[in-house]
C-alpha cells in the first residue's frame, strides 16, 4: 500500500489514538467527537471527504485494540488474534508511521502490563509467584504470538524489552517464563534494574517466599511484598506451627495439596532454573567485560540475601513445629532440586551450600551449651522436624566430608546454636554413609585440641556430639555412651595426666546440675582413671554426682563395670582384665573400692570370696584375691575368714 502524506493535525490526533490502545479510551474518544469544536468537525468532515475510507480506518483501528486488549469480553486468546494483529500492524504503521515490528512490540508490552500483570491487584499485594491458570495459559499465548512475529521479522525485541525493563513487580512466573522462551534473559532484568531498589528487593521477597514453600514454609506479613498467594496456589490446609504465640503470627507450614501435580512441578521448576542461572552468573572469571561483572555482583547480593532469609524463615518455622510436622506431600526443597542440576559443578555449588550451613550453625537466637546438655536427647534425627532434616540432609550429601571441615572450623570460634549443631550432626552420620567414622575423627580431634590447650569449649563440644553419635547407634564408633566414655577416659586413655585430669574433672563438676541422670550414672560406674593424688577430687564429684541422682529421684544401684551387669558378670570382667594386663587390678575395680564401697564390700568381694577348693599351684582368681589383700583392699580380718572357710571346703572334699 502507497504511503500518504497526512497533515501534522491529523498525526496529532491519529499519534493520540496510537498512544490510548485500550479500547475504552479509543471509545471514549470516539464518543466525544461529536461534541468536538466547530474546527475540530470541519477538518474530520475534510479528512473523511478527501479521504474516503479514514473512518473505517479509524473504526478498524478500535475494533482491532478492542480484539487485542479486551479479550475476556470478546473471548478470544491472543493465538487467534494473530491474524488480527498482523493486519492491524500494517495499516497502523501506515498510519502513524512507524514500523510494524515497533508497532506489535508496543502492542504486546501493553497487552502484557493490562492483562497479564493484572494479577498483582488480584492477589491483594504487589505481584504474586505464581499466575492463576488462566492467567498461566494467557501469558503461554502471548509468548507464543512474540514468538510467531520475532520469527516472522514483524517484531522489534529490543523496544519491547525497553518497556519489559520498566515494568514493576512482575511476577517471578513471567521473569521466569521470558527467560525460559528465550525473550527476556532474568539477569538482564536484574541488570537493568539494579539501581531500582524496590524492583530487586520484590524479586529477592519473591525468590525467597518460593524456597520456603518448597520446604512447606509461608511467610505472610505487611513488609512481604512477594505475594505468594494461598489461593493462587490452591492450598486446602494451613497446619499452624509452634506453641509460640510470638512465632505463628509469622511463620506458618502448609500442608499443600496442589490441584495438579504439575503446579507443584512448576514451581520446583522455576526454583531450580533461577537459583541455578544466578549461581552461574555468580561465578563469572576476573577477565569478564565490566557489564558481566557488574551483573554477577549484583546476583551474588541476591543470592547471598535469599540464602539468609529464606533459611531464616525455615529454621524458625521448623524449631518451633511440632516434631511430627512433615513436608507436604512431594515437595522437595530447594538444595535438594539444585543437587540434581547436571550443569552446576562442585565448584560452583559447593560455595552457595557452605553458606547455607554456616547460616545454619550460627543461627540466631543461639542455644547454648547448657541447655543442649539438659535437652540434647530431644534432639535427634527421628525427633526433629522432617523440614529441618530434609534441608540439612540436602546441603550435608552436596558438601560430604567438608562439612566436617566446616563444622571443625566453627567450633573453634564458638557462637554456634547447638540445637542446630547437634542436628547436623545427626543427619550427618544418618545420611552419610561414612558418617560415624568422620564425627570419631572430630571428637579425638577436639578432645586432643581441648587437653592440649585447657580449653573447655572444645572439650565441651567433644562431649556434646559424641553423645549425639551415641544416640543414633553409631556403632561401632559410639555403641553407646558408657562404651565410649570407658574407652575414651578409663585407665588405657591418655588424659590421665595430673593437670589433665584436674581440667577434666573440673568440666564434669561444673555441669552436673545439667547432666541427665543416665550420663551420671555412666560417670560413677565407669569412673575416669585418675592419678593417686587426685583420687579425692574423683571422690568429690562421685560424691556430688551422687547427690544429683538423689535430687532426680532416681534408685542408686551401681555395678563394678557398669549397670545392667550382675556381680557374676562383674568378678568375669575383673577376672578377664587381671589375666590379660598381667596381674594388673582393673582401675575399675579400684575405684569401686572407694566410690561404691558398700556395694564392693557387702556384694562384690562376697560373691568373690565364696567357700571353694583353692588349688595347690595358684590360679588366676587366687592370684586376684591375694593381690587385692596385698594392695589392702581386702581387710585382713575378712580375708582370714576366707582362708578358713576355704580349708574347710577343702576338708569336706576330702571325706
Amino acid at each position: 500500500m502507497k504511503k500518504q502524506r497526512i497533515s501534522t493535525k491529523e498525526a496529532i490526533i491519529l499519534r493520540f489514538i496510537e498512544n490510548h490502545y485500550n479500547g475504552d479510551a479509543l471509545k471514549k474518544f470516539m464518543d466525544m467527537s461529536p461534541r468536538l469544536d466547530k474546527n475540530d468537525l470541519q477538518f474530520l468532515r475534510f479528512l473523511t471527504s478527501n479521504e474516503p475510507t479514514f473512518n473505517q480506518r479509524l473504526n478498524n483501528h478500535r475494533e482491532t485494540v478492542d480484539a487485542i486488549l479486551d479479550l475476556k469480553s470478546m473471548k478470544k486468546s491472543f493465538s487467534q488474534v494473530i491474524p488480527i494483529l498482523q493486519d492491524y500492524a500494517e495499516r497502523s504503521s501506515f498510519l502513524s508511521r512507524d514500523s510494524v515490528a515497533l508497532v506489535t512490540a508496543n502492542i504486546c508490552a501493553k497487552a502484557l502490563e493490562d492483562y497479564v500483570l493484572s494479577s498483582r491487584s488480584q492477589c491483594g499485594q504487589k505481584s504474586c509467584i505464581l499466575l492463576e491458570l488462566k492467567m498461566q495459559n494467557e501469558l503461554a499465548e502471548l509468548t507464543g504470538v512474540v514468538k510467531k512475529l520475532v520469527t516472522m521479522n514483524k517484531f522489534q525485541i529490543d523496544s519491547f524489552k525497553q518497556k519489559y525493563f520498566e515494568m514493576n513487580f512482575i511476577p517471578l512466573q513471567v521473569l521466569w517464563h521470558f527467560h525460559c522462551m528465550d525473550l527476556v534473559p532474568f539477569t538482564s532484568y536484574i541488570y537493568h534494574n539494579a539501581n531500582r531498589k524496590e524492583v530487586i528487593d520484590h524479586i529477592k521477597s519473591s525468590i525467597v517466599n518460593l524456597l520456603c514453600s518448597l520446604s512447606g514454609i509461608y511467610c505472610p506479613g505487611p513488609e512481604n511484598a512477594s505475594g505468594t498467594n494461598e489461593q493462587m496456589m490452591d492450598v486446602e490446609e494451613i497446619i499452624t506451627a509452634g506453641t509460640n504465640q510470638n512465632n505463628t503470627e509469622n511463620f506458618v507450614i502448609l500442608g499443600m495439596k496442589d490441584e495438579e501435580d504439575g503446579l507443584l512441578q512448576l514451581k520446583q521448576c522455576i526454583a531450580s532454573d533461577l537459583i541455578s542461572l544466578l549461581l552461574c552468573v555468580a561465578q563469572v572469571s576476573s577477565s569478564s567485560s565490566a557489564g558481566i561483572k557488574s551483573c554477577a555482583k549484583n546476583c551474588d547480593g541476591i543470592l547471598e540475601n535469599i540464602i539468609d532469609r529464606a533459611m531464616n524463615n525455615i529454621l524458625s518455622a521448623s524449631l518451633n513445629s511440632a516434631p511430627e510436622v512433615k513436608i507436604p506431600h512431594n515437595h522437595k526443597d530447594y538444595l535438594s532440586l539444585l543437587l540434581e542440576v547436571p550443569t552446576l559443578s562442585a565448584d560452583i555449588l559447593e560455595p552457595f551450600l557452605n553458606s547455607h550451613f554456616v547460616t545454619t550453625l550460627s543461627y540466631k537466637p543461639h542455644v547454648d551449651v547448657y541447655t543442649a546438655i539438659s535437652k540434647q536427647d530431644a534432639w535427634t534425627y527421628k525427633q526433629s522436624p522432617a523440614i529441618l532434616t530434609s534441608i540439612i540432609r540436602s546441603m550435608l550429601v552436596g558438601l560430604r566430608a567438608e562439612s566436617v571441615v566446616v563444622l571443625k572450623n566453627f567450633l573453634q570460634k564458638g557462637d554456634v546454636n547447638w540445637k542446630l549443631a547437634l542436628v547436623c550432626v545427626s543427619t550427618y552420620v544418618n545420611c552419610i554413609p561414612e558418617g560415624g567414622s568422620h564425627m570419631k575423627g572430630l571428637v579425638d580431634w577436639l578432645l586432643s585440641k581441648a587437653f592440649l590447650n585447657c580449653n573447655r569449649s572444645l572439650l565441651i563440644a567433644s562431649f556434646l556430639i559424641a553423645r549425639q553419635c551415641c544416640a543414633e547407634d553409631c556403632a561401632p564408633w559410639f555403641p553407646n555412651y558408657m562404651s565410649w566414655f570407658g574407652t575414651a577416659f578409663g585407665h588405657e586413655s591418655s588424659w590421665a595426666s595430673q593437670q589433665s585430669f584436674e581440667f577434666f574433672i573440673q568440666f564434669l563438676t561444673e555441669v552436673v546440675p545439667y547432666e541427665p541422670p543416665a550420663c551420671l550414672r555412666v560417670h560413677i560406674d565407669k569412673p575416669p582413671a585418675c592419678p593417686q593424688s587426685s583420687f579425692f577430687l574423683l571422690g568429690d564429684y562421685v560424691t556430688l554426682a551422687k547427690t544429683r541422682l538423689k535430687d532426680f529421684n532416681e534408685k542408686i544401684e551401681f555395678g563394678v563395670f557398669g549397670p545392667g551387669l550382675t556381680t557374676e558378670q562383674d568378678i568375669e570382667h575383673a577376672l578377664t582384665h587381671f589375666e590379660t594386663h598381667n596381674g594388673e587390678i582393673a582401675q575399675t575395680v579400684l575405684s569401686a573400692c572407694l566410690f561404691h564401697r558398700q556395694h564392693f564390700e557387702q556384694n562384690f568381694l562376697r560373691k568373690l570370696l565364696a567357700p571353694r577348693v583353692i588349688p595347690d599351684t595358684p590360679d588366676i582368681k587366687a592370684k586376684f584375691i591375694n593381690k587385692l589383700h596385698s594392695m589392702g583392699k581386702i581387710s585382713h580380718s575378712v580375708y582370714t575368714k576366707y582362708q578358713e572357710t576355704c580349708r574347710a571346703e577343702a576338708r569336706i572334699f576330702q571325706g
